[in-house]
């Protein structure tokens, strides 16, 4: 198979972090960043758990930033005008120190040089749900910032997220490429979701993640990260 694009996942693929002990810090902060500017946590929470769901139905025309706007603004009385800097300077100044024991994944960055070097546009499919400079900052930490990546998905640039067929036919969609001469790699099962868009899939199971035996969709191939590079 001569690929057309190969989609890396970024949390637990490239990245390791455990995102159940990272998602409850990060919202944590972002609670008490809110409410340093004087907004209700309640008030913050339950507009963000709405906004987050919103987004997380998406299906376009609308980018995943505007449909999370809308249901988030107006906070406290203010637009997004206000927040949108207040929530920036978030992004640079508290989260970078919310990386805990996050770190490169063993053979990451050589699976993803390799694709890069055989020729393949090779694309970071995170879900995108967070803002490019939260992504961004994870790709550093994963020690893949620096690589020539096609294309980074983010809430910015993305009309739907995973599980969401509508995500990865996106991804082909911007890339000119066929999803059947594609392949996901990721180590969850909105990873393999692809399958839903015809996607192949590789599921990264490191000895403690074998794929479920439940899901609806199959992996095409299972195994090590650096089990990639015999299928590329």
């Amino acid at each position: 198979m001569t690929w057309q694009a190969i989609l890396f996942d970024l949390d637990g693929t490239l990245l390791d972090i455990r995102m159940s002990d990272f998602v409850p810090r990060y919202f944590q902060a972002l609670t008490r960043w809110a409410a340093a500017h004087g907004v209700p946590a309640e008030e913050f929470m339950a507009r963000l758990h709405a906004a987050t769901e919103a987004m997380l139905r998406n299906q376009g025309p609308e980018t995943n930033t505007q449909v999370f706007a809308r249901h988030f603004y107006p906070l406290a009385g203010r637009g997004e005008e206000h927040w949108r800097p207040v929530f920036d300077a978030f992004y640079r100044e508290v989260f970078p120190q919310l990386r805990g024991q996050a770190g490169p994944r063993p053979q990451a960055r050589r699976v993803v040089e390799t694709a890069l070097a055989r020729g393949y546009p090779v694309v970071l499919a995170t879900n995108p749900a967070f803002p490019e400079a939260a992504v961004r900052q994870r790709m550093a930490w994963a020690g893949v910032d620096d690589l020539p990546f096609a294309l980074v998905t983010t809430y910015e640039n993305c009309r739907a997220t995973k599980p969401n067929p509508h995500y990865y036919r996106g991804i082909c969609d911007a890339l000119g490429v066929e999803p059947s001469r594609c392949l996901m790699i990721g180590d969850e099962p909105m990873d393999l979701a692809a399958a839903q868009a015809g996607l192949a899939t590789y599921w990264v199971d490191e000895g403690d993640n074998p794929p479920p035996a439940d899901l609806p969709w199959t992996p095409t191939w299972h195994g090590p990260l650096e089990g990639v590079l015999a299928v590329l």
